[in-house]
């Protein structure tokens, strides 16, 4: 992880836990910057399938990562299907903070949940 300021990671452990739909949209943009649709259906590829993004629902929460500083617009626009301009955003340095953040208290909680017996010992 790049070092990153004691100012920095107090802002990021504020947003702690993140909802499960911001650390996707996250884990998506660190493999580069993508419109919403492209986000939505990277999201319905994850593994599990267990976090929904309807395109509505994804604007919104786009516009308030952005408000966060999670995620940017990347100043390239894409054009869709029909000719329209699409905006494409990207993850900030300060959106790996908190999604690295978010990782390692994940990391936490499945060593306690491994501990307390109610997920199997690694390697086993």
């Amino acid at each position: 992880m790049a070092v990153t300021s004691k100012n920095t990671q107090r802002r990021a452990q504020r947003l702690l836990p993140l909802r499960p739909a911001d650390l996707q949209v996250l884990l998506i943009l660190g493999d580069g910057a993508l419109h919403a649709y492209g986000i939505s259906k990277a999201v319905q590829r994850q593994p599990g399938g267990r976090v929904r993004l309807e395109i509505g629902s994804l604007y919104r929460t786009l516009n308030r990562m952005r408000t966060e500083g999670l995620i940017d617009e990347s100043g390239v626009r894409d054009t869709g299907p029909q000719g329209q301009e699409r905006r494409t955003y990207r993850i900030t340095r300060f959106g790996r903070t908190v999604a690295s953040a978010e990782a390692e208290r994940l990391r936490q909680v499945v060593a306690v949940a491994r501990d307390r017996k109610f997920l199997p010992q690694e390697g086993s």
